[in-house]
């Protein structure tokens, strides 16, 4: 099983290292479950499962972050077909995919992308999120029309029951934007025997859900109000008063409209308050008075006045018609500037959810909050303030509408628990229902803040999902404290806004999380690998000058584990971390880069200044009490004195810790100290020894690792390498398996597949092969062959780096190690094809291989179509040889 972990995947049910090729996502089947158990009940599901006959039960199949493979798929949509008596079931199960939006990964992906046109434009990628069995490729996209071409992948066939899916699926991105369901018709099929699938697609791009534009909606409340005047105007003939007046208000808190003709010494519009706030609705001498209400709003009212002070009784009837009239068209007037507000609301809340679904801060989404707020709810002000775990306060992250001295008070404020019992009481029960206030309220804190930011009614709405409290949103009014009544609509108002935010905060804290992940340790809390390489290169690009870097490693510290457990050993690996924290300069920056292996960069140290900062580190950590003595060897190298470029100077301080290692650690060695010594030494002896033992052990890994070195310096100088680093790639080819001398010969030549402990054995191989290196004189070399198993999608081993955190000679060894190990006979395998690898190539490329890499290989694989080296490992590890200088 030597090569074992050349060509890696997923483990039976996809979870280990993300999904194996011929795998669908349970977001499927997680639809499936839930229509079949709100269309026929909960026994209906079980029938299900029990005739698709899959191990699975309905609880593993609704966690859409499971995978199944394509037949347990298509046997549970044909289950669910005779279950259900429906055919079409797989269709129904696509288009609800996208319909139930509330934690479906389907509907999230296409909703976040902006328009139905940008759906299917982006669906080559999306399919990724969901298949590894299916290619799926938009030939034609244009507002309105799009054709889709889908087809499976080599060696996987397409059912009847999944290409209805498909196409339910296809059917839905429209109406995730107020669109009616695109019309969807498979004209070629696949499982019908045709070379792909094409779906044409067609929908109503200019039909929305909202009915009209916002100008039209004004422009028809202009006209309506119009009308109501003249209605007014016939109501105060036919009564025949010289004086009339209509005082209506067109909605809760909007201004006051007054009609009126024949007021000459009395102010209408204080005539008109009055008469709104006269209780008696009967009529007064001289006048008479009418309600302008419907069944659904009291207005106002309609007034005729006359100096004779008698109406006749059918002219209160027909008062009573016209205020009814009026009432009529302020029901249309109202309809259309609700229909306006709707309209407004749906989009500001639409806008929200596309832009919190993309938001990869927790920041990004308070401020989209803040802005969304007031155009959804009637209010002056918006806070939304973020519950902060380290301080145990809530801050302002966003808010709109401030000024001047509230503006700088609320973006500074610190609330914690002790300043108002509210706050506690939101932490013990997250998802508590929206606090109103107003500005009398009895909680001291909350009024002097009202009093002080100018607030007379004030709504505190929780931020949360699943009990996990993430902050408050603010609403306040500094006029009209009615306009935050706790009316059941603004209660669902806010709470379809919160909603939308807690879910985006979740994913954000989860963003935010594993970005913190990706650039600290979790064990030492130190800036991890990724960190390290991303500060190499910003204090290259900056060209700031002179810097140093210390390779840092413990000194025997495997007699540390091996004498007391790991987790002893990790509570050393924790001590030695904080001796580095307080021994450098605050400028100075400390990784942990490998196991026990540490770096400190230096900005503006040269070596001999460096020397200094590096003996208080080796000093501080002899210091630290433990169980046993720690010690630490430490090399440096400085730019720009002792590297020509980033590799070079790792590798120069990587030599000079080997020297301090080889000179009875615990000590400091320089990069040009170091370099010194390697001169006065002959590594031949200890290289030439590593080679007839890994002979002696295994000859077919030294003929294997041959051709690993002769391709991998063909794809190499096709990628630019020359000079010592091809010779060191063309080394580290030759050596890259001599850590398989650790390796028992009883897992070596098994053939059946490995168990989880042989295989761990295994994957130990790049690490002992790289101290074997380090040990013989080979620092450089020693880097290629410790990350020759990595893969770019950061699924490798050992330490899981990512892109170009991989060198890129480890890139190349590690696509050349597995083609050789595809197309060779081994123990546990016969050799493939060369057709076949190629294809295993391809479709790792992007994953597990480097694409670019890839791409050459293939190329150098076409130029030599039996390639064969020319060299043996001999000749590639002696640089004397005329043949490994070519």
């Amino acid at each position: 099983m030597a090569d074992a972990c050349a060509v890696e995947g997923a483990s039976a049910d996809g979870s280990a290292s993300g999904p194996a090729i011929g795998q669908l996502s349970c977001s499927m089947a997680s639809t499936l479950v839930r229509y079949v158990r709100t269309t026929l009940g909960e026994e209906a599901v079980d029938q299900v499962l029990r005739l698709a006959g899959v191990e699975y039960d309905a609880a593993y199949l609704e966690d859409v972050s499971h995978w199944i493979w394509l037949d347990e798929a298509v046997a549970l949509l044909k289950a669910a077909a005779e279950v259900t008596d429906d055919p079409a079931v797989g269709r129904r199960v696509g288009e609800e995919s996208v319909r139930q939006h509330a934690g479906t990964p389907v509907a999230t992906l296409l909703r976040s992308l902006g328009s139905p046109e940008a759906v299917y434009e982006q669906l080559t990628v999306g399919v990724t999120k969901f298949s590894t069995i299916t290619e799926l490729i938009p030939r034609e996209v244009a507002p309105g029309r799009a054709v889709v071409h889908v087809k499976a992948r080599p060696g996987y066939e397409r059912d009847p029951v999944l290409c209805d899916w498909t196409g339910g699926l296809l059917s839905q991105p429209p109406a995730l934007f107020g669109l009616p369901p695109a019309d969807v018709e498979e004209t070629s099929c696949q499982s019908r025997g045709d070379e792909e699938c094409i779906y044409e697609i067609a929908w109503d791009a200019d039909r929305a859900a909202s009915a009209a534009d916002p100008q039209e909606l004004v422009t028809a409340l202009e006209s309506q109000l119009v009308a109501l005047a003249r209605i007014t105007d016939r109501a105060a003939t036919a009564v025949r008063a010289p004086k009339y007046l209509l005082a209506v208000h067109t909605g809760p808190h909007h201004n006051l409209h007054v009609h009126h003709r024949g007021f000459v010494d009395e102010d209408p519009e204080e005539v008109a308050r009055a008469l709104l706030s006269d209780s008696d609705e009967g009529s007064q001498k001289g006048r008479l008075v009418a309600n302008v209400a419907s069944t659904k709003r009291h207005y106002g009212r309609l007034m005729a006045a006359s100096p004779a002070g008698a109406f006749f009784p059918y002219e209160r009837e027909l008062l009573d018609v016209y205020a009814r009239f009026a009432a009529t068209v302020l029901d249309t007037a109202t309809a259309f500037d609700e229909a306006r507000r709707r309209d407004e609301q749906s989009r500001a809340l639409l806008e929200l959810s596309r832009a919190v679904a993309v938001a990869s801060t927790r920041e990004e989404v308070a401020e989209r909050l803040a802005d969304t707020v007031p155009v959804v709810v009637d209010c002056d002000r918006v806070v939304a303030f973020l519950w902060e775990e380290q301080d145990e306060a809530l801050v302002c992250r966003a808010a709109t509408g401030f000024t001047g001295e509230p503006d700088e008070l609320i973006r500074t404020v610190r609330i914690r628990p002790s300043d108002t019992e509210r706050l506690q009481q939101l932490l013990d029960n997250p998802t508590a229902e929206p606090l109103f206030f107003e500005d009398d309220t009895p909680d001291e804190f909350i009024r002097t803040m009202m009093e002080r930011t100018g607030a007379v009614a004030l709504v505190v709405v929780p931020i949360a999902t699943n009990d996990r409290f993430y902050g408050v949103l603010n609403v306040s009014v500094t006029e009209g404290p009615e306009r935050l009544e706790a009316t059941p609509a603004l209660r669902s108002l806010l709470a379809g806004v919160v909603a939308q935010t807690a879910t985006a905060l979740d994913n954000a804290r989860l963003i935010e999380t594993m970005a913190h992940q990706a650039r600290f340790d979790n064990l030492t809390g130190l800036l991890g690998h990724r960190a390290f390489h991303e500060a190499l290169e910003i204090q290259l690009e900056r060209g700031a000058g002179t810097f140093t870097l210390a390779s840092i490693d413990i000194d025997d510290f495997k007699l540390v584990n091996d004498l007391h457990g790991h987790p002893v050993g990790d509570e050393a690996l924790r001590r030695v971390a904080e001796a580095l924290r307080c021994s450098v300069r605050e400028q100075d920056a400390v990784f942990r880069v490998g196991g026990e292996e540490f770096a400190v960069v230096m900005p503006g140290l040269v070596a001999d200044n460096a020397v200094k900062v590096a003996e208080r580190i080796r000093a501080e950590v002899a210091r630290t009490a433990f169980l046993l003595p720690l010690r630490v060897s430490v090399g440096l190298a400085s730019w720009p004195d002792d590297a020509r470029d980033r590799d070079s100077l790792l590798e120069r301080a990587d030599a000079a810790l080997y020297a301090a290692k080889h000179a009875g650690k615990d000590r400091v060695v320089g990069a040009a100290a170091a370099a010194a010594e390697a001169g006065r030494e002959n590594p031949t002896a200890a290289r030439t020894n590593l080679l007839d033992l890994l002979r002696a052990k295994d000859p077919n890994t030294v003929t294997h690792s041959a051709h690993v070195a002769a391709l991998a310096v063909e794809v190499g100088r096709r990628l630019g390498i020359d000079g010592d680093r091809l010779a060191d790639l063309r080394t580290a080819g030759g050596l890259h398996d001599v850590g398989k001398l650790a390796v028992p010969d009883a897992i070596l030549n098994k053939p059946a597949a490995l168990d989880d402990e042989e295989m761990n054995v295994v994957r130990s191989h790049s690490v002992v092969g790289a101290e074997l290196l380090r040990a013989a004189g080979w620092g450089g070399v020693a880097r290629f062959v410790l990350e020759h198993h990595e893969r770019v999608d950061g699924t490798g081993y050992p330490n899981g780096l990512t892109g170009d955190d991989i060198s890129l000679e480890a890139r190349i060894l590690h696509a050349t190690d597995a083609y050789d190990a595809m197309t060779s006979d081994r123990p546990y395998s016969r050799a493939m094809m060369k057709s076949a690898a190629i294809d295993e190539l391809r479709r790792g490329s992007g994953t597990q291989f480097d694409p670019e890499v890839v791409r050459t290989l293939l190329d150098v694989l076409r130029a030599h179509d039996d390639f064969t080296p020319s060299w043996s490992v001999e000749t590639v590890l002696d640089p004397g040889s005329t043949r490994a200088a070519e």
